[in-house]
């Protein structure tokens, strides 16, 4: 009896041994997570009302804390967008510095659009935000998975991933809202811890 016991063990296990568990999946509730605190590194580009532009970008979230670090062209330079969704500063290419307690009107007065910082930082993990409706939307069919919905007027589409790590994250973003289009390509990845 004590020896059947150990066969349907050893059958047990080693039917456990050839299940493949898959190493590049990332939980939705490990990505809401993650979204707390980051560090990308990449590009951005911009096209709205017949404009574009592309630059290079730092972005660190730390709860609704955000650093965007924008450099670009000659001509427009560095800029640096500090804050949280309900105050930031704005710092250009010359050092000038301007606090807005309108983070919207602000954006909006500068680049004639706006998003929505709040839910920024979950767009970048191809989520929505938890606290806004929004709506999923068809993904064709794509090699390297993505997510597309649409939420306050925006329809986000992760159109490229990559593994990261122990996880699989976006690459490629596209937001879209009317004219207005901002295309993420995140190169770097970094998680940190919160802070407190």
């Amino acid at each position: 009896m004590r020896g059947l016991a150990v066969v349907a063990a050893v059958l047990l296990l080693a039917g456990c041994a050839h299940q493949r568990v898959p190493q590049t999946v990332t939980s939705e509730q490990v990505l809401y997570d993650l979204a707390q605190s980051f560090h990308v590194r990449g590009k951005l580009g911009l096209s709205s009302a017949g404009r574009g532009y592309n630059a290079g970008l730092q972005w660190t979230q730390a709860g609704d804390y955000l650093d965007l670090q924008v450099q670009g062209p000659i001509g427009i330079g560095r800029t640096r967008v500090v804050g949280t969704p309900d105050a930031i500063t704005i710092t250009d290419s010359k050092g000038r510095a301007q606090f807005y307690d309108n983070p919207t009107t602000a954006l909006t007065a500068a680049l004639g659009w706006s998003l929505p910082l709040k839910s920024l930082r979950f767009w970048a993990l191809g989520l929505p935000d938890r606290a806004r409706f929004s709506r999923p939307m068809p993904v064709q069919d794509r090699e390297n998975g993505g997510s597309r919905f649409e939420q306050d007027g925006w329809l986000i589409d992760v159109t490229q991933t990559r593994a990261t790590g122990s996880h699989v994250l976006p690459r490629k973003i596209t937001l879209t809202r009317g004219t207005t289009r901002v295309r993420l390509v995140i190169s770097d990845w970094d998680f940190v811890a919160p802070v407190d």
